[in-house]
């Protein structure tokens, strides 16, 4: 087992070595710089506490990886351990290698606030947006919604009381009626209704 472990680590230094011998020797050789980068383990890229930029629908944020570890679990702190480019796409829309840049088609006026948690530990609904829409954007980020101040999950509490509860079973088309066969069943079914769930 540690010879296999051993052996592995020795080829990826020898591809790292030959990658960065080919950024020196290549025009535009960057690219191959951060590809170099990314090869390193995550949790040794991780550790170098630099620093990572958030392109979040267009808006732009540049962050601390520590900042990030304070969520665990959380989408921001899963990218920072991807080790793969699929796990890094699955986690964001597009990247950037080479500025350590991460491209999230989201909104930017909600990620604010979301920031807000990860640097001031202090979450706020933002104003003039869909509760629903704030609640979408926290899954998102894989936050949840108890993190929310006091001042502001009541406001959250009181504004989702207001909203339609939208169904997602079936089409009342569709639905069955326990009055079929009987005397005014069609009115029957809407009486229930209008006793059960008014």
């Amino acid at each position: 087992m540690v010879r296999s472990c051993t052996l592995a680590r020795q080829t990826q230094e020898n591809v790292s070595g030959l990658l960065h011998e080919l950024s020196f020797e290549m025009p535009g050789g960057g690219a191959l710089e951060a590809a170099v980068e990314f090869l390193n383990p995550a949790s040794e890229r991780g550790q170098s506490g630099g620093t990572v930029i958030l392109n979040v629908g267009g808006s732009i944020h540049q962050v601390k990886w520590e900042t990030i570890d304070k969520f665990p679990k959380s989408r921001l702190q899963r990218l920072r351990y991807a080790t793969s480019e699929t796990a890094i796409l699955a986690l964001c829309d597009a990247f950037s290698l080479g500025n350590r840049e991460f491209y999230f088609d989201r909104s930017p006026r909600v990620f604010e606030n979301i920031l807000g948690l990860y640097r001031k530990g202090e979450l706020h609904l933002t104003e003039s947006v869909c509760p629903r829409d704030f609640l979408g954007e926290l899954e998102y980020w894989g936050l949840s919604p108890l993190y929310l101040e006091p001042c502001c999950a009541y406001t959250l509490q009181r504004a989702s009381w207001l909203l339609p509860i939208v169904d997602q079973g079936a089409d009342n088309e569709d639905e069955i009626n326990p009055f079929d066969g009987m005397c005014c069943a069609k009115l029957r079914n809407v009486i229930w209704k209008l006793f059960e769930d008014p």
